[in-house]
Formats: structure tokens, C-alpha cells, sequence
């Protein structure tokens, strides 16, 4: 009797043991088809599921998956290099941020966006108010020039350019600020939409407040409410 259960003791165990086995191998295999799916994917569909999960803030997620990416073979290497960049920014890891945003440049230095996310980083990571401030005036050129004989302009060059009068109001350096702001001129603010017009008007108050010129601040301040309200 007792060689019996010894026996279907055995047998059980067999039993659970290559189920264990069984499983153990499914998910191996499961893993391997997933590394090979990852594998086979394009560098476009890459890229755009980069861009998926930086909108979905998955940023520790995709700097897991695409650490040791190498962009150089895809078809939009400096965009690889920008999103990555972007995710490390969002992960507080300045240095890294900065490394990619480079890369980016070199392949395409005159993207606009790649200066203003290489000036945020500089700004928000790295503390360095002076590359950010040159940064920024990079990026509003070079987008401003992009927008010639448009009826219309993206918020791009108006936010680089309030970015960086921000930065030199922040230093007391008012006159700069002011100099950067009057770059953007009345035409271009009729092609601009109400809310980023709205934020220059302000950018403009803050800096007319630290010089001590109440009535033109308030001024501003009433023309950025007025367009808000609408």
C-alpha cells in the first residue's frame, strides 16, 4: 500500500513538474516571438511608437527599449535621437538628454524644434541660462524663417521667443528681454493664434513690472485678457 502512494506521489509530481517545464517553455517561446516581432518592426514603426509613448509619458518605457538603439541605419535618424533626447529630459537626466539632442543637430541642424527641446533641456535639466537663451533665439530664426509667406505661424517661434525673455527677466537683464521680445513684430502676431499672442503680451507686463512701468504693464496685461476672453 504505502509503495502504492510513493508511486502515485511520483507520478503527480512528474506531472507538475512538466507542466512547470511546459509553461517555462511557453513563455520563453512567447518572449523570443516578441523579441523577433520587436526586431522585424521598421525604423518607422519605430518611430512612430516612440512618439506613441511619449505622449503617453511612458518615458523610463521607452528609454528601456531604445537605450541601446542605433538611429544611424533608420530612415529618420535625428528624429530617433530627438525622442529618445525627450525622454530622458522628462527623466530629469540632463546630460543624456543633451548628448542626443546633439546628435539630432548634427543631422539636421536647421530643425527648429530640435533647438527649442535642446533650450528646455539646457533650461529645465542642465541650469545653463545662456546656451537655453541661445537656443531658443536659434530655434525662433530658424522657424520664423520656415513660416515666410505663410498666412499662419505655429506656436513655435513666439514660445521660443517668450522662453527666452523669461530666462533674462529672470536675471534682471530687462533691456535684453525686451530686445528679444520686440523681435517678433506686429505681422507676425496678426498670423499668430490668440492664446501665444495672450502669452507675449504677458511675457511683455512681467518685464515692463521689473522696470517699474506699472501703467504699460497693466496695459499688456489688460490686451492678454482681452484676447483670452474670447
Amino acid at each position: 500500500m504505502q509503495k502504492k502512494h510513493a508511486k502515485t506521489c511520483i507520478v503527480y509530481l512528474a506531472g507538475v513538474m512538466l507542466v512547470a517545464q511546459s509553461g517555462a517553455v511557453a513563455t520563453s517561446e512567447t518572449s523570443k516571438s516578441s523579441d523577433v516581432s520587436a526586431a522585424a518592426a521598421t525604423p518607422h514603426e519605430k518611430l512612430a511608437k516612440m512618439g506613441e509613448m511619449l505622449g503617453k509619458r511612458q518615458y523610463k518605457e521607452l528609454v528601456q527599449e531604445f537605450k541601446e538603439a542605433d538611429f544611424t541605419g533608420w530612415d529618420k535618424p535625428a528624429d530617433g535621437f530627438c525622442q529618445r533626447g525627450r525622454a530622458y529630459a522628462a527623466l530629469k537626466e540632463g546630460q543624456k538628454a543633451d548628448a542626443d539632442f546633439k546628435k539630432a543637430l548634427e543631422l539636421s541642424p536647421n530643425n527648429g524644434w530640435f533647438w527649442n527641446c535642446l533650450a528646455d533641456n539646457c533650461s529645465d535639466n542642465l541650469q545653463d541660462n545662456q546656451k537655453a537663451v541661445e537656443a531658443y533665439l536659434k530655434c525662433f530664426e530658424l522657424d520664423k524663417e520656415a513660416h515666410q509667406g505663410k498666412t499662419s505661424y505655429s506656436f513655435l517661434p513666439i514660445s521660443a521667443i517668450v522662453s527666452a525673455a523669461r530666462i533674462l527677466y529672470s536675471q534682471g537683464k530687462y533691456a535684453e528681454a525686451l530686445e528679444v521680445l520686440d523681435k517678433y513684430k506686429v505681422d507676425d502676431l496678426k498670423k499668430t493664434g490668440a492664446y501665444w499672442r495672450a502669452g507675449l503680451l504677458r511675457a511683455y507686463a512681467q518685464v515692463y513690472l521689473g522696470q517699474g512701468r506699472e501703467e504699460e504693464a497693466k496695459a499688456k496685461f489688460d490686451e492678454a485678457l482681452a484676447l483670452e476672453s474670447k
